[in-house]
């Protein structure tokens, strides 16, 4: 048994500093459209070792991380990716066409957006498949930086009005695509949202000037689904009358967002909840379920720096909580292979009818990434946890058009329920994260990144203690 939606990323918040509206408020004389293009390529490769951490396979006869043989320390991986975007803009700059496609090296050409933008006198008019995206992105996150993958979409139409320094939108959401685990029908969304935000430009002038800037938001979302198409059932038999489940999910997100920042100071945060029932969990066609599964997640996040961002020095504390839910396996992503979860695996269903009817592990967006190995690769996502995160990073040396610069991270996570890990210890592990970085101002990156693991008590086997893990990376990219 899977749980059905990932339910914290269905809130459908329309991201108003996408939406540029001195941009397209401006006159346009040309007697053609004008187009913008924007492009970013990237490749990437790792040497990733003992990311099983050597304790051994869990009850249910698997690894931690997939390896090719019991005896294989060392697995290297590769990827290229070319990402290009186009924005078509009217004669007289009151509406946009916004286009995005990847092109990754396994050949796969991927659509990621498309949708346009209308000036009206009420606002801003938006409709189409489109970025989601609120606050620091622990919930629903685009996915722009260039080393992110894939990122929140969501088929949209929406108004985005801005009044008295406030952006107020509303939005409706059909067949979000966000949550990625269902096929056919997906769940619906209805949200409103006020945001005060200053663009990137804004707030650097400001913060030359010694102001100081506070922008804030909030979103309230209603989800809803009547029926839907189990993916593992289309998969199995892609018919031309697939079987149609009731699902009858209701469900309410709330989330909050605040930025504080100063000339050398930023400190941002942001809170979601979310309460939710579906009335039939059962991905069989055929079984019914008596039972309703239940939902009360909260997640939230912190970030802070003491540092101009375009300063030489700069240091903080970030920290994190996702709610747990005590079924076995952190549930970050449960499919019917891993249904029957057994205490001691790493992942599966937080919901077990007929004895368990409630999912209540709050999942962080794969692409919030705190870290390189533990929530990143092996667990998936930030779920089940709360982490404590002390970073740096200085500028070492000017050189040509550009800089190199070194970070450093630690990352200190504990489970919120024991009885989730594969050892049921509480402890996850501490992480070390540094690289070095040469960047220039046009765009171009080359980045050699290095962390190790050291396992807690947590992940130890029955025979086996776990065994710290490290990985080495390198990234080369371009951004146009």
């Amino acid at each position: 048994m899977k749980a059905l939606i990932v339910l914290a990323v269905i809130a459908g918040v329309a991201h108003a500093d996408d939406v540029d509206l001195q941009a397209m408020s401006t006159a346009d004389d040309s007697p053609w459209p004008t187009l913008e293009l924007g492009a970013a390529a990237r490749a990437r490769a790792g040497y990733l070792y003992n990311f099983d951490l050597d304790r051994g396979l869990t009850p249910s006869g698997q690894p931690l991380f997939p390896v090719p043989d019991e005896s294989a320390q060392a697995i290297a991986v590769r990827d290229l990716r070319l990402r290009g975007d186009l924005t078509v803009r009217s004669r007289g700059g009151t509406m946009d066409l916004k286009l995005r496609l990847d092109v990754t090296d396994d050949g796969s050409v991927d659509l990621r957006r498309a949708y346009g933008e209308l000036l009206t006198p009420l606002g801003v008019l938006v409709a189409g498949r489109m970025p989601n995206q609120f606050g620091l992105g622990i919930a629903a996150n685009s996915g722009d930086c260039l080393d992110c993958d894939g990122g929140a979409t969501s088929n949209r139409v929406g108004l985005v009005t801005p009044v008295r320094g406030y952006f107020v939108a509303a939005a409706l959401d059909l067949a979000s695509t966000a949550t990625g685990q269902l096929a056919g029908s997906q769940p619906h969304a209805a949200t409103l949202a006020i945001v005060r935000m200053h663009g990137d430009a804004v707030r650097a002038i400001r913060r030359r000037g010694g102001r100081t800037t506070v922008d804030f938001g909030g979103a309230l979302a209603y989800v809803w689904q009547d029926s839907d198409t189990p993916a593992e059932y289309l998969l199995a038999d892609p018919g031309p009358d697939p079987a149609t489940m009731h699902r009858g999910l209701d469900g309410v997100v709330g989330s909050s967002w605040l930025r504080f920042e100063q000339r050398a100071l930023r400190i941002e945060a942001e809170a979601d909840v979310v309460a939710a029932g579906i009335e039939q969990p059962s991905l069989v066609p055929g079984l019914l379920l008596r039972e309703p599964v239940q939902a009360t997640q909260l997640g939230a996040a912190l970030e802070s720096e003491l540092g101009a961002p375009d300063g030489p020095y700069g240091a903080g504390v970030d920290a994190g909580y996702a709610s747990g839910d005590p079924a076995p396996g952190f549930g970050a992503f449960p499919t019917l292979a891993n249904a029957a979860a057994q205490p001691g695996d790493l992942d599966g269903s937080q919901a077990r009818p007929p004895t368990d009817h409630r999912i209540d592990n709050f999942r962080f967006d794969p692409n919030y990434r705190i870290d390189r190995i533990l929530f990143h690769q092996i667990i998936g996502t930030v779920t089940d946890a709360v982490y404590v995160r002390p970073h740096a990073r200085a500028r070492l040396l000017e050189l040509g058009p550009g800089t190199i610069g070194a970070s450093v991270a630690a990352i200190a996570s504990w489970a919120i329920e024991p009885t989730s890990t594969p050892s049921g210890q509480r402890r996850l592990g501490l992480e070390l994260d540094s690289d070095l970085a040469y960047r220039t101002r046009d765009g171009f990156v080359a980045r050699i990144a290095h962390a190790v693991l050291l396992p807690g008590p947590a992940f130890d086997g029955p025979m086996l203690p776990a065994r710290p893990a490290q990985t080495i990376e390198l990234l080369v990219g371009y951004a146009l």
